[in-house]
């Protein structure tokens, strides 16, 4: 770029300096036109003045005026002098020698100008006319013709024709300097962006990865910066390639180093795991040779019962945590160990009470079998461990919790409460210190060792104790079973009443619960239920229990469960069947199978208050009865034509049509010949009795529907068919 500006600077000054002459030459040319064009106009100006001067005679006065005409000139006049046309000088002022001889071309009839030695010769022709005595103008005459010879001496001022040129050449040099500039800076940013590509190309070759050059360059190095750019990029992409790679590798690697760490790992916990087992066998092997010497001293249930145990604790102890889990139905599964968990506690005259979750109906869960197996019994044989107890209480739920879904047991016993060296075993974890008596406590802890459950025991002095165990279900799975419509339960025991009520709900739709006989007798009279379960209490008024137990037994399938202190009295007192096993959800599984049940009865009920229809609502909700309520008569007719009413409960006084007309239209529709209609009004007179009949009504409700109207109403549902008011 430097040498491009040293090679430009030449021709640039040669072509100021021509441009400078060149605007000299203009000037000085204009100049001269300009002087021309004065002094035409100037001359022109004396012809147009010439009068007086020709009509003067005396030679002084005219000399004087040719000065006049000098001085007053714009240009410098150097002289003047009036010629006739025949050549005869008539005045001069200062006419020089060299031009005293000068004759030109006679006769003289327009201005010429001609230039001699730097000085300007006009020639202007002047005419003077002769007088006239009668007003007009003569033609002048031959010797009345005259010239002027006027000599201009021009001054030359250099300084107004080198102003232009000075101008033009400074502002060549301003120009040749900005040009300088522009050019320097050129230079210079070249240099910078050509040292910034030779540091981006020495990262580049140390291997550097920001290398990339995102400055504004010089159109002139664009290539090369893309260039530059494209190969960081290439460079970027062959870095992580081998990134990923050296990644892989060292994840390959750290997971070899891992299986190993596992694999060591996994070696000594079998060895650990080799050595446990080698010593609870030999543990085991000493407590069977405890057993084996206490064996006189043993009944024969006895030691089978230990010696049960004990091979129970061994393979639980020999399985571990490798134990296959497989599928358990809950209900079936406890349907079948509380016969076992019974016979334990009859031996010791300890009664057997079961509360199974409404989760339990229909799960599925996936368990080692010989875990759960001889977690139930164990857990009751330790709650028997409690000095007086004479009850005990087995729960099974299966219940959501924040962490996920597990399976929950608990035995909770009255009496005095656990010794603290049983506590103390059942918060330790070492099954090795235990003796042959104590196989019940080892085999809990097995068991909640291998199926990584919870245990948390509570005891209190005089007050009983509870040992409940949490067990994590990984896989739960819900299996289909037919659901009953509507069960009739009876508990004494107003605490147990609401767990049963809770308990039933999971195999049946409604549940009617009641713990007075009084109240039971009025509940089995309003419908008649798929099942009855009657939890019986001490034996007391056996002659309505018997009348109400025969009733029952012949409209329901009923099941009776009784204590073991009172089952002979009630089975002498009662016609019915009466069992001892505790009732678990199992037994009304299996016979909902094998019968159908029979839906509620659909009750419409029509009134135009809306009070009324809400308090309707709030009766019936706790009632075995599907409940439809419209608040006028076109309502219900349209409901009547597209489903089938068991029982209609009809306002008389609609806002649209009367009840009675609405009875009417109803029994001419199909399937609602016999359907019972009943008049709900507030009052009715004999007449307004016979209309309602007449109209095909069955029976009146009066207003407003109390509990005990209520019971009207059910009775005409449980019915279902259709009877007269006479």
């Amino acid at each position: 770029m430097v040498n491009y500006f040293k090679q430009l600077t030449l021709p640039w000054l040669i072509a100021v300096a021509a441009m400078a002459l060149a605007t000299g030459l203009w000037y000085h040319f204009e100049m001269q036109g300009q002087q021309r064009i004065q002094i035409q106009q100037f001359s022109a100006t004396l012809q147009l003045n010439s009068a007086a001067l020709l009509n003067d005679k005396d030679q002084q006065l005219l000399k004087a005026q040719l000065n006049h005409i000098r001085y007053a000139s714009a240009i410098p006049l150097t002289s003047v002098a009036l010629y006739r046309q025949s050549g005869k000088l008539l005045a001069a002022t200062d006419l020089p020698p060299a031009l005293q001889n000068v004759r030109p071309a006679l006769p003289v009839r327009n201005f010429s100008l001609q230039q001699v030695e730097h000085q300007w010769l006009a020639l202007q022709p002047l005419t003077r006319y002769a007088a006239a005595t009668d007003g007009v103008l003569r033609q002048p005459e031959a010797d009345n013709n005259y010239y002027l010879l006027l000599l201009f001496t021009p001054e030359t001022e250099h300084s107004v024709w080198l102003i232009p040129v000075f101008i033009v050449a400074m502002v060549g040099w301003v120009m040749l300097l900005l040009i300088r500039g522009t050019l320097s800076q050129a230079a210079q940013r070249q240099h910078t962006d050509i040292s910034l590509l030779a540091h981006k190309l020495s990262q580049l070759k140390q291997g550097q990865l920001n290398a990339r050059v995102d400055e504004e360059l010089m159109a002139e190095l664009l290539p090369l910066k893309q260039a530059i750019n494209d190969l960081a990029v290439h460079q970027a992409g062959q870095h992580d390639i081998a990134q990923q790679q050296l990644k892989q590798q060292q994840q390959q690697v750290a997971q070899v180093q891992l299986q190993t760490e596992q694999w060591q790992q996994q070696n000594k916990a079998l060895q650990l795991k080799v050595a446990q087992q080698g010593r609870a066998q030999q543990q085991r092997f000493l407590s069977l040779q405890q057993l084996q010497q206490q064996g006189t001293a043993l009944t024969e249930e006895e030691f089978s019962r230990a010696l049960s145990g004990q091979l129970t604790l061994m393979q639980l102890e020999l399985n571990g945590e490798a134990a296959s889990a497989v599928p358990i139905l809950l209900t079936d599964f406890i349907a079948t160990h509380i016969v076992v968990c019974q016979q334990l506690l009859l031996q010791r005259g300890i009664e057997l009470q079961l509360i199974e979750g409404a989760g339990n109906a229909g799960c599925q869960v996936k368990l080692p079998q010989l875990a759960l197996s001889a977690m139930l019994p164990e857990m009751v044989q330790l709650g028997s461990r409690s000095e007086g107890c004479s009850e005990l209480t087995l729960e099974v739920r299966v219940v959501q919790q924040a962490s996920g879904t597990v399976l929950q047991l608990s035995v909770t016993t009255d009496g005095e409460g656990m010794s603290a060296r049983v506590r103390q075993l059942l918060n330790s974890n070492d099954t090795q210190a235990l003796q042959w008596h104590e196989s019940d406590i080892a085999i809990l802890i097995a068991v909640k060792q291998q199926l990584k459950a919870q245990m948390s025991v509570q005891s209190l002095d005089g007050l009983g104790s509870t040992v409940a165990i949490s067990i994590p279900l990984p896989e739960l799975t819900a299996v289909g079973h037919n659901k009953l419509q509507h069960i009739l339960l009876f508990e004494h025991n107003a605490a147990m009443l609401t767990e049963r009520v809770q308990s039933l709900s999971a195999v049946a739709a409604h549940v009617a619960g009641c713990s007075d006989l009084a109240e039971l007798n009025l509940k089995s009279t309003q419908y008649a239920y798929d099942r009855v379960v009657l939890f019986l209490p001490e034996p007391a008024e056996l002659a309505a229990w018997q009348q109400l137990t025969t009733a029952l037994a012949g409209r329901s399938q009923l099941l009776c469960y009784s204590a073991n202190a009172h089952i002979a009295i009630w089975r002498a007192a009662l016609t019915v069947a009466v069992e001892t096993t505790p009732f678990c959800l199992a037994r009304l599984n299996n016979i909902a199978t094998a019968l159908t049940s029979r839906p509620y009865p659909h009750l419409l009920v029509v009134d135009d208050n809306p009070t009324n229809l809400a308090y309707i609502r709030v009766l019936m909700k706790t009632q075995p009865v599907q409940l439809s309520t419209v608040s006028c008569g076109a309502e219900a007719l349209k409901l009547c034509r597209s489903e089938r009413y068991d029982v209609i409960l009809l306002d008389i006084q609609l806002p649209d049509i009367k009840g009675t007309e609405v009875a009417i239209q109803l029994r001419q529709l199909a399937g609602y010949e016999d359907i019972p209609i009943l008049a709900f009004t507030a009052h009715a007179l004999e007449d307004e009795v016979a209309e309602y009949l007449q109209a095909g009504m069955n029976d009146i409700i009066f207003k407003p529907l109390e509990p005990a109207k209520l019971q009207q109403v059910l009775s005409w549902c449980s019915l279902g068919e259709t009877d007269d008011l006479g």
